[in-house]
């Protein structure tokens, strides 16, 4: 049973809210490996590494860690785009606070660390929280998940939860990717164009989680598909004994999923669904759409 979106109050807690850039390289480095397409990653992703956490919690949530609100189940088939803006956070500013769960000096500096490269790579910024009626809050609990994007419909906090087996910047960037709108890359309606998903390794009850989501549940952003993004499945996520679930079509041992930071693609997403050109700013890119290719974020919600 997946677990619904809830909202509580607790204590505000300051934390180091800017960090620069780590590596002088990155911006450069990314650059490269989205257009080469050959990145190299570890035996084990990011989204991997958090289902794993997960698994380890028996925490049982949609797609591994996406925390379903009750509106996402009782919503009609078909929306109007407009009305997903509401999901969005307008203003391109996320406020947060840490809560007082939050006692792992590592972690809050990883989160510090997440937040800064954030800021410096996308339009979306993440500020601490003043005033603000909706905002997000970090806290130390079991498992790792966000819902996605803002939860419009009531007043208050919406929680990011971030477990020791999930500390590193990487997969906090995941999370906060999910709570600023973004869905799972692998999930696209296109994604059989792309990678193919070998069902007969898939641990038994897990199949649900690799369903596609629907065109007329979600908006085309018009981007090209996103092997290397964070929000990217790997190749051996709820896997049977450790066996491969996806593979590139075409490239069967080409690895899937970002290990640590954001890909090129995932930047241009941000900016796309935000309506910016922070894209342009970072590669030098014209044109953040590719007309070949459909992409997909917050503007609909999965046929869950």
């Amino acid at each position: 049973m997946f677990l619904l979106f809830c909202l509580c109050s607790t204590v505000f807690l300051s934390a180091a809210q800017s960090v620069p850039l780590p590596a002088t390289g990155f911006k450069r480095k990314i650059t490269e490996d989205f257009n080469s397409g050959q990145e190299v990653f570890p035996d084990v992703s990011i989204a991997d590494e958090i289902i794993r956490a997960n698994q380890a919690d028996d925490i049982d949530l949609f797609e591994g860690d996406i925390v379903l609100a009750a509106t996402h189940h009782s919503q009609p088939a078909k929306r109007s785009a407009p009305r997903h803006r509401a999901s969005l956070w307008l203003t391109k500013k996320i406020p947060y606070e840490m809560d007082a769960s939050l006692t792992d000096t590592l972690l809050a500096t990883n989160i510090a660390i997440a937040i800064g490269e954030f800021n410096n790579l996308t339009c979306v910024q993440w500020e601490p929280r003043r005033t603000e009626v909706n905002w997000v809050r970090f806290v130390q609990t079991n498992g790792c998940w966000s819902a996605v994007g803002r939860q419009y419909w009531q007043k208050g906090a919406q929680e990011v939860s971030l477990s020791r087996g999930c500390s590193n910047p990487g997969a906090i960037l995941h999370e906060m990717m999910h709570a600023i709108g973004l869905w799972h890359e692998q999930s696209r309606p296109d994604r059989d164009q792309h990678v193919e998903v070998m069902w007969e390794n898939i641990l038994p009850g897990k199949e649900q989680n690799f369903e596609k989501y629907r065109h007329d549940r979600v908006d085309a952003m018009g981007l090209r598909y996103d092997f290397n993004s964070l929000l990217h499945y790997g190749n051996r996520a709820f896997g049977a004994n450790g066996k491969q679930t996806l593979q590139a079509l075409g490239n069967p041992l080409r690895p899937l999923g970002g290990q640590s930071r954001p890909s090129q693609g995932d930047v241009i997403k941000i900016d796309t669904l935000y309506d910016c050109k922070g894209a342009y700013r970072i590669f030098g890119i014209r044109d953040l759409r590719d007309t070949g290719s459909l992409g997909y974020g917050i503007l609909g919600i999965p046929d869950v």
